[in-house]
């Protein structure tokens, strides 16, 4: 190997040793100019009531029955008037909600409750629809570290879940996803 190969070779170890620092760098500046709140929603339309949408919304012992991601909900003792409960999902994951406000058939705000690690708060916007329902959902997640900030803003953040949120209540709605919560292992 000459001494040109070497050089070139050594400038190479020196880019991929370097590239992930300066990639980390880069990132946490883009993430210190972006707000710390990030936002995603979706919207559907129902062909059901908004009185029908409310009340699969609010019920939360049916839930597990209807939404896939869920195993159990297990309710906690009411705290400043706002129902709690605790969702534990089929992988395993647990999240203590509470309902912070609820003004039936038109909107319900959820948070992550205080200690909670996840910092997020869904809205559910209801809104006749001709002889249905329109519901729409926001996300608003707190994304404290400025590198994984600008990483969420630039690759999106998990739509998957509100998606899947209003995908199954469709099916509930319709009738097809009741009991599944039985066939759960």
């Amino acid at each position: 190997m000459n001494r040109r190969q070497r050089r070139r070779r050594a400038m190479m170890v020196r880019i991929v040793a370097l590239a992930p620092l300066v990639a980390g760098v880069v990132s946490w500046g883009i993430g210190l100019a972006l707000g710390p709140v990030h936002q995603e929603r979706t919207s559907k339309s129902y062909s059901s009531s908004p009185e029908a949408v409310w009340a699969a919304l609010v019920d939360l012992d049916g839930m597990p029955g209807w939404r896939r991601d869920l195993a159990k909900v297990e309710r906690l003792p009411v705290e400043n008037g706002a129902a709690r409960w605790l969702e534990i999902g089929v992988r395993g994951r647990r999240s203590v909600l509470e309902r912070v406000e609820s003004v039936p058939q038109h909107r319900m705000t959820v948070v992550a409750a205080r200690g909670d690690h996840l910092g997020f708060r869904w809205t559910y916007q209801l809104a006749p629809d001709g002889n249905g329902t329109r519901l729409e959902v926001v996300e608003e997640r707190t994304v404290r570290n400025p590198a994984i900030r600008a990483i969420v803003r630039m690759l999106g953040s998990d739509r998957g879940l509100i998606e899947g949120v209003t995908r199954d209540l469709e099916a509930r709605l319709a009738g097809h996803r009741q009991g599944i919560a039985a066939a759960l292992p």
